[in-house]
């Protein structure tokens, strides 16, 4: 695709994710869009106060997760109304995301902007689709200090992410938060207690299946569904880099609706206490059947080749 057609493309899913995630934060959600805690961490630091000081700050009272390399990242988008920030936030990422994606990967690619994940990051306006394209741009190792549960996994799937300029701009980057906060580690870290992430990999009951895609590890595709089943992840957002496993159009479809399937089942049984393990049943353990299929198919083959000599 040249690359005019792929700017003018990406731009329109950029104003169409834009424009839903305003329309969906401004007159339908009814609760605060993720993006404001970090938004709202930004303002505390500008003011010269601690932004893990006091959680009564934040929407609902709920603490601040996100480090401080989080907050110098919205720094650009306070000078905005909330639902103008988040949206062109998320209209932004979706164009980054589909404008590298269409560069480097055939178009059936942009199916992900179709599945469960991206929907559900649309409508609490999250991180996941920018640190996709960690999985498309190499050098975005810094990008992992915004969600360092998501962007390590990404990270250390792929060792081409660890260059000396990569982790020379990390430090400064680091650096310069410590400069803005010296203390900011101690107050994070002593907010994550209620965070409520979990390992994919120890969910039960199926979750240590995800062990085997350790059988592909020379494979991208197979470092990228380990290290994202090793980490702490929470319900179906988090899962959106999954959509860089499958090797054709018919995979990428049949995830995307196993995704929808389990999503709406989920939300039909509202059994919020068990939604890591429909997170594992509707994303993981489909990527992993698509990671898997070529081996298995390999060794079915092989087996019948056997039998037929021997008759």
């Amino acid at each position: 695709m040249a690359r005019r057609e792929r700017l003018i493309l990406a731009m329109m899913i950029g104003l169409m994710a834009g424009g839903f995630c305003y329309v969906y934060q401004r007159y339908i959600y009814v609760n605060p869009a993720d993006f404001l805690w970090p938004l709202e961490g930004a303002r505390a630091l500008l003011a010269g106060q601690n932004p893990y000081e006091d959680a009564t700050r934040y929407p609902l009272g709920l603490p601040l997760y996100y480090p401080l390399p989080t907050l110098m990242a919205v720094l650009p988008f306070i000078a905005f109304p909330e639902h103008v920030g988040s949206a062109l936030f998320f209209g932004l990422s979706s164009a980054l995301v589909a404008y590298f994606m269409l560069q480097s990967q055939p178009p059936w690619r942009l199916l992900l902007f179709l599945s469960a994940p991206y929907y559900e990051a649309l409508r609490t306006v999250q991180w996941s689709p920018l640190l996709t394209l960690m999985t498309l741009l190499p050098a975005l190792l810094p990008l992992a200090l915004i969600k360092p549960n998501l962007g390590l996994s990404l990270a250390l799937a792929d060792p081409r992410q660890w260059t000396r300029r990569s982790l020379m701009i990390s430090a400064i980057l680091l650096l310069l938060s410590f400069v803005l906060s010296p203390t900011w580690p101690v107050g994070w870290l002593f907010q994550l207690g209620p965070y409520g992430g979990v390992p994919p990999l120890l969910v039960e009951p199926l979750g240590f299946l995800l062990v085997f895609a350790l059988l592909r590890w020379r494979d991208y595709e197979g470092r990228l569904l380990f290290f994202m089943a090793l980490l702490p992840k929470r319900v179906f957002y988090d899962q959106l880099a999954l959509w860089m496993i499958p090797r054709n159009a018919v995979e990428m479809a049949l995830l995307t609706v196993a995704s929808w399937v389990g999503y709406i089942a989920w939300f039909a049984s509202q059994d919020w206490e068990n939604r890591s393990a429909w997170m594992v049943g509707a994303l993981y353990l489909p990527a992993l059947a698509v990671l898997l299929y070529p081996l298995v198919f390999d060794w079915i083959k092989k087996r019948v080749d056997i039998i037929n000599a021997r008759e």
